[in-house]
């Protein structure tokens, strides 16, 4: 069972055609902090985010959701920004099952 539920959706019982988790690691909080600013700032519909600060290193993870093919332009953008507030990794996952699993793990 998925933890995230999406009040759009849940309110039109409208399932999303394409769901992908954005998760990206930086050496510094502000890095992280200044890609999701960057990012909400171009008005995507993020679903669900989360700023975990572990002792060498800071994740920030997206979670957006709907048309396929804008969701796939909305995670490259979304890499693009991380990649310019200097990420060391970024992930992109799309596969239910690996989503499941991560959002399992972050519980």
């Amino acid at each position: 069972m998925n933890p995230i539920i999406c009040t759009i959706c849940q309110k039109t019982n409208h399932l999303p055609e394409k769901q992908v988790i954005v998760m990206a690691n930086f050496a510094q909080k502000y890095q992280a902090e200044r890609a999701l600013f960057d990012i909400q700032k171009s008005h995507i519909a993020i679903v669900w985010q989360r700023i975990f600060v572990r002792s060498d290193f800071i994740t920030l993870i997206l979670s957006l959701h709907g048309i396929k093919d804008i969701v796939h332009l909305q995670s490259l953008y979304i890499e693009s920004m991380c990649q310019n507030n200097n990420a060391l990794t970024i992930d992109v996952v799309s596969q239910k099952v690996h989503q499941e699993k991560l959002l399992s793990a972050l519980s």
